[in-house]
């Protein structure tokens, strides 16, 4: 029993005594507290690897399979599985149209591993350089109204671009033959967080130019992003707002943004890297507001054949246009490059392609069309790197994507 003083109250020392025992039990409540909380937080951003075999077989409920193509489908599913195999991605998304028409939209694998969540036809997905042909078609909408000359030098558009001492015109910078520089070091995984296409300009404007504009083609990222100024210095509007404006409503596609934080876009897919050995984890948070207009944009399979399509069906652009945009450019001095404004140019089997790839920290991502057949296919996935080279392939090299085109074709000529 505590000692009592003489007026009958607790003596001082056991107060003392109390008082300490109940901060000592604080203090240890709190600690508890501490380390669930601090064990939690290491546990939600431990990159959580796993083997990429383990994964790819799960799929959403969810897919459109058009039934005069139920049994090609079948043989594009072989071709997915080779795909998957190859990449390890854990998941991964396929559409492809006919003539305008979806006939197969398919999902494979997860959203998100650790959660278990299945990719499905909304599931939103990093495009990386998928966004060039997106930002080619803004431009080629101004040049349409007479509010962009392509020949013409871009500070006419953006005058706070420093002149080089040899003009850079958009036709450059749509073809990559400006001689402006790409990525270099850790840029590609910046976390630097950039609030407009000015600002961004700041990473490579200074810069000298590789060589001489016109002279050879040398892909260039940081060029694209010098096309989002001109769109805007030619529109008169921020980047953003004249795509939303003129390809996304247009188009209904709406699930493809631009410049919205990763947190507040819905359905959106993790994003995976390898790490060696088949293993694969969660990729590390990257900014791209640094590049928006060449690799800033999150969409969906379907939604980017409704872009796609929009080439094809005179939606956006004259049909002159297009042919312009899906024609190789040639360098000074006559060279064809096997990249045309804002699409390359792949040959399979003795048939040209007009397409588009993109490598990203957690994206791999492919458009082509076939523009005679109208056969249009869509891939995204939620495993990438900066770039993308067999070496890093999980399994043997992949099949070509235009395989898959090919069964489409063939069976719609049948």
């Amino acid at each position: 029993m505590a000692p009592v003083d003489a007026q009958g109250g607790i003596a001082k020392s056991s107060v003392h005594t109390m008082r300490s025992k109940r901060i000592l039990g604080s203090s240890i409540l709190i600690l508890v507290i501490g380390l669930i909380t601090g064990a939690l937080i290491l546990y939600l951003n431990e990159p959580y690897s796993f083997q990429a075999t383990t994964v790819a077989e799960r799929k959403c409920p969810e897919y459109t399979v058009v039934e005069e193509y139920s049994k090609t489908v079948e043989k594009g599913r072989d071709i997915v599985k080779k795909l998957l195999k190859s990449f390890g991605s854990p998941g991964m998304a396929i559409a492809v149209s006919v003539d305008g028409r979806l006939v197969w939209s398919e999902t494979f694998g997860y959203a998100n591993v650790k959660q278990r969540v299945p990719v499905c036809p909304q599931t939103r997905f990093r495009i990386a350089s998928l966004s060039k042909p997106i930002t080619a078609a803004a431009v080629a909408v101004l040049y349409e109204r007479g509010r962009l000359d392509l020949d013409v030098p871009v500070q006419r558009y953006v005058p706070g671009f420093p002149d080089k001492g040899a003009t850079i015109t958009t036709r450059h910078l749509l073809g990559h033959l400006a001689g402006i520089r790409s990525n270099e070091g850790s840029e590609p995984v910046s976390r630097k967080h950039y609030s407009s296409i000015a600002e961004s300009l700041s990473v490579f404007k200074d810069d000298p130019l590789l060589f001489y504009p016109g002279t050879r083609f040398s892909y260039s990222n940081y060029g694209y992003v010098l096309l989002g100024a001109v769109i805007e210095g030619a529109s008169g509007e921020d980047y953003g707002s004249f795509i939303q404006k003129t390809i996304l409503e247009p188009l209904a596609m709406r699930h493809t943004t631009v410049g919205v934080e990763d947190s507040k876009i819905p359905d959106l897919s993790a994003f995976y890297e390898h790490i060696g050995n088949g293993e694969i984890r969660e990729a590390p948070f990257v900014d791209y507001s640094r590049v928006l207009p060449s690799g800033g944009f999150v969409s969906t399979a379907e939604d980017l054949l409704l872009f796609s399509n929009a080439f094809l069906g005179g939606e956006i652009l004259k049909p002159q246009t297009v042919n312009a945009m899906f024609t190789p450019q040639r360098t000074s001095d006559g060279k064809p490059t096997r990249y045309g404004l804002g699409w390359g140019i792949h040959k399979y089997n003795g048939r040209v392609y007009p397409y588009h790839t993109g490598h990203a920290v957690g994206a791999i991502s492919c458009i082509m069309i076939d523009p005679q057949e109208k056969v249009i296919l869509a891939m995204l996935s939620n495993l990438g790197m900066v770039t993308a080279r067999e070496a890093e392939f999980v399994g043997p090299k992949p099949p070509d994507p235009a395989e898959i085109i090919e069964i489409f074709v063939n069976a719609k000529n049948r």
